[in-house]
C-alpha cells in the first residue's frame, strides 16, 4: 500500500537528473517509511475500530461485529483493520467519479471525513465526487440536535421486556415530533416468541439499522404499546450530531448478526455516539446488554444535557383519573363512551369550576384516544371516535385553562436514575438446623426485593441468579438455586385498565430441607391471575403449576396449586414483600408442599440493600411431613 499511496500522492522533485537520482534513492525509501508509519498509527487509532466496529476478543484478536461484507473495502476487511485503512484511503481516491453514489465518498462520508482529517495531504488529491442519495437524505434531515430515547418495558414479547433505546434527530428550534428515529433492531417478521427466543439467542436474526418519522415511532410505543417514553437530549455539537450522521449513514446499507443479550438494539447504538465525538468509548467492557444499563453509561460520561418524559396514553389516564373526584371521572367516561355532545352541554350548566372541567374534558379526550387504538375498527367507528374528539377539543378551547389537578408523580424517577442491573450478595442466617453463609450473582435485572426507584411497580425480571450456600455446622456446601429465568409480571386492575398477571421461573434448585444434604430437581413453573394496586402495594393472587424433576423416581413430579403475594413499598427506602405458594403433587406419596416468605428490604443508597427474610416450608407425604424455619440477613450492591 507504501508504494500505492506514494503514487497517489506524487511528490515533484525539480532538480538535475544526477541529483534526481540520489533523491529518489534518499526520498522515496523515508517517503514510503513515514507513509506506512502513518498508515500504522491510523488502523490502530481507537476511533477508526469505531468506525468499523472492530472489538478485540480473547482468543480471536480484532475483529469486526459486522458480518456483512459488503461494508469491507478490502477481501479481509472484517478482520484485518490496517487492510481496511489501506483499501478504503485507495477508494476514496479513486478517479472514477461516474461512480456517483456506488463511490467509496459516498457510501462510507464518515471514513472519507476522519481520513481526511487526519492526513491532509488527501485533501487535496480527493476527486469531486457526486452523491445526490446522501446529499438528499441529509438535507431531509439537516441534524443538529440528537437525543436518546428509551422507551420503557412491554411485558407482551420477549422483543421488549427490558424495553428498547433508539435515538432521535432533528434541526435546533423544531418540534422534536418532527424529526427522525434511528433505531437498530432484528428484523424478526412474523417471527413467534420461540422462534425469537432461539435465533435471538444464537444470532440466527439480521440486525438492521433504520430511520424513520419520530412521531410514527413515538405513537407506536406510547399510544400503542402503552410505553412511557423517556428522552435524553444529548451534549453534543451540531458537528458532531453530523458526523454521527455521516457514520448512520455508513450502517444504513448493511446487515448483522442480532443476538439478544450483547449485540442486541442497545450495544449497537452506543457505536453512533462514539462516532458523533472521538475520544470517548462506550462499547468497552460489556459481557451483557440490557438497554437502561447503556443509557447510564452514556449519563456517566457526561452526554446528557436533558431529561424529558413523554408518559403513555394509559399513564396519563391514570394520573388524570387518580387525581380528581369519582363523579368527574364517570362523568368523563360518559363524555368519551356514551352522549358527548349532550354530556358536554350538561357539564357547562352545572356550576363546577372551569379547572373541574377542563380535567374532566382532558380526561375524556385520552380516552377516547385510547379506545381509538384498540385496533380492529371499521371505518364508521372510526368516524364516531373523530367526531367526539372534535367535540371535546372544541369543548376544551372554551375554557381558559387547561386543568391543573393532576400529574405523572409515580413517575418522578427517570429509569437511568435506578439501581444498575448486576447485583452481587452475601450474607448469612439459620436453615436446616445449621447457622450459614451464603453468596449469590444475578447477571440480570431487576427482582421483587430491589428498589423500585427508576422502575415499573409490578415488573420483576431475573435472568442468570446463582445462589449458593455453605452450613457451617454440617460443613455442606449446597448450589441453593440457578434460576435460568425468573419472570413475574403484575398488571393491577385499576382506573381503565384490564390486564393478566402472570408468572413464569425456570432453573434448578436444592430440594432438600435438610443442611446435610442436597437434592437438585429442575423445575418450571408457571403461574397466572390478577392483581390490584392499593397505594403504591400491589397484592395479587394466582392459579400455580409445576413440573419439576423427581429424584427418587427418576421421573417428573407435576403440581398445581396457588400463589398469593403482597408486594409494598413503605417509603422511598423501605419496602415488605410476603410470597406464599401451595403445590400439591400428583404423585403416590400424596406429595404436597406449602412455602411462605417474608422480606423486609433497607436502601441505604440506590446500588445499596440490606434484606431480611424469614421463610418456612412444610412438606406432606403420605404418612410423615417435615417443615424447616429459616432466617438471614443479605447485604447486595449493585453494579
Amino acid at each position: 500500500m507504501g508504494t500505492h499511496v506514494a503514487q497517489q500522492l506524487k511528490v515533484k522533485v525539480a532538480c538535475v537528473p544526477l541529483v534526481c537520482i540520489f533523491a529518489l534513492l534518499l526520498l522515496f525509501p523515508s517517503l514510503a517509511y513515514s507513509q506506512n508509519q502513518t498508515l500504522l498509527t491510523l488502523s490502530g487509532d481507537p476511533y477508526w475500530e469505531t468506525l468499523l466496529h472492530y472489538k478485540r476478543g480473547w482468543f480471536t484478536g480484532y475483529r469486526s461485529l459486522i458480518d456483512d461484507s459488503a461494508f469491507f473495502l478490502a477481501k479481509n476487511g472484517q478482520r484485518d483493520r490496517h487492510a481496511e485503512l489501506e483499501a478504503t484511503i485507495a477508494a476514496i481516491l479513486d478517479p472514477d467519479v461516474a461512480k456517483g453514489d456506488d463511490h467509496a465518498q459516498c457510501r462510507f462520508p464518515a471514513r472519507t471525513r476522519w481520513l481526511t482529517d487526519k492526513m491532509p495531504e488527501l485533501k487535496t488529491k480527493l476527486p469531486k465526487v457526486s452523491c445526490p442519495k446522501y446529499d438528499e437524505a441529509y438535507k431531509v434531515i439537516s441534524p443538529t440536535v440528537a437525543s436518546l430515547v428509551f422507551p420503557s418495558t412491554n411485558m407482551s414479547g420477549p422483543a421488549s421486556m427490558f424495553g428498547h433505546t433508539m435515538l432521535r434527530l432533528e434541526r435546533d428550534n423544531t418540534s422534536p415530533l418532527l424529526g427522525y428515529a434511528i433505531t437498530y433492531a432484528a428484523d424478526a417478521t412474523d417471527a413467534g416468541v420461540a422462534k425469537y427466543i432461539v435465533y435471538g439467542l444464537f444470532g440466527g436474526f439480521d440486525g438492521v439499522y433504520s430511520v424513520k418519522p419520530y412521531s410514527a415511532k413515538l405513537t407506536e410505543y406510547s399510544a400503542i404499546e402503552l410505553r412511557d417514553v423517556w428522552e435524553y437530549r444529548l451534549k453534543l455539537s451540531p458537528a458532531e450530531v453530523q458526523q454521527m450522521y455521516a457514520h448512520i449513514w455508513e450502517m444504513s446499507l448493511v446487515k448483522s448478526d442480532y443476538y439478544f443479550f450483547d449485540e442486541n438494539c442497545s450495544y449497537n447504538l452506543l457505536f453512533l455516539a462514539e462516532a458523533a465525538r472521538e475520544g470517548i468509548h462506550l462499547t468497552d467492557g460489556y459481557i451483557t446488554v440490557v438497554p437502561i444499563d447503556t443509557v447510564k453509561d452514556i449519563r456517566r460520561a457526561g452526554l446528557i444535557d436533558s431529561t424529558q418524559l413523554r408518559p403513555s396514553r394509559i399513564t396519563t389516564i391514570q394520573a388524570i383519573a387518580g387525581a380528581i373526584p369519582a363523579s368527574s371521572v364517570a362523568l368523563a367516561e360518559k363524555i368519551a363512551n356514551k352522549d358527548t355532545s349532550a354530556t358536554i352541554n350538561d357539564m357547562f350548566n352545572d356550576n363546577c369550576s372551569d379547572i373541574e372541567r377542563a380535567d374532566i374534558l382532558n380526561l375524556a379526550y385520552e380516552l377516547v384516544m385510547y379506545n381509538s387504538h384498540s385496533g380492529g375498527l371499521s371505518p364508521e367507528e372510526l368516524r364516531q371516535y373523530q367526531n367526539k374528539l372534535f367535540a371535546i377539543s372544541s369543548a376544551i378551547a372554551r375554557l381558559p385553562v387547561r386543568g391543573t389537578a393532576w400529574n405523572v408523580s409515580q413517575l418522578e424517577v427517570s429509569p437511568d436514575m435506578g439501581h444498575d442491573s448486576k447485583r452481587v450478595s452475601i450474607g448469612a442466617g439459620y436453615g436446616g438446623d445449621s447457622p450459614y453463609i451464603s453468596t449469590n450473582f444475578r447477571a440480570s435485572y431487576h427482582s421483587p426485593d430491589d428498589n423500585e426507584a427508576g422502575y415499573r411497580l409490578g415488573v420483576y425480571i431475573t435472568l442468570g441468579e446463582l445462589s449458593l450456600r455453605y452450613y457451617t455446622e454440617k460443613e455442606h456446601f449446597s448450589l441453593n438455586k440457578f434460576a435460568v429465568l425468573d419472570v413475574l409480571n403484575l398488571y393491577p386492575l385499576k382506573h381503565f385498565q384490564r390486564g393478566f398477571s402472570w408468572g413464569l421461573s425456570a432453573g434448578v434448585r436444592d430440594s432438600s430441607i435438610k443442611a446435610e444434604e442436597s437434592e437438585y430437581a429442575a423445575y418450571w413453573n408457571l403461574g397466572g391471575g390478577f392483581s390490584i394496586q392499593l397505594s403504591n402495594a400491589i397484592i395479587w393472587a394466582f392459579a400455580y403449576a409445576e413440573l419439576a424433576s423427581d429424584n427418587s423416581s427418576s421421573g417428573v413430579l407435576f403440581g398445581s396449586g396457588g400463589r398469593l403475594g403482597v408486594i409494598a413499598p413503605i417509603t422511598d427506602n423501605f419496602k415488605l414483600m410476603i410470597d406464599g405458594r401451595h403445590l400439591t403433587y400428583t404423585d403416590s406419596s400424596e406429595h404436597s408442599e406449602s412455602n411462605i416468605t417474608a422480606k423486609l428490604a433497607i436502601y441505604p443508597a440506590i446500588n445499596h440493600a440490606l434484606v431480611f427474610d424469614a421463610n418456612y416450608t412444610n412438606r406432606k407425604f403420605k404418612d410423615t411431613h417435615e417443615d424447616d424455619t429459616s432466617a438471614g440477613l443479605t447485604y447486595s450492591y449493585f453494579f
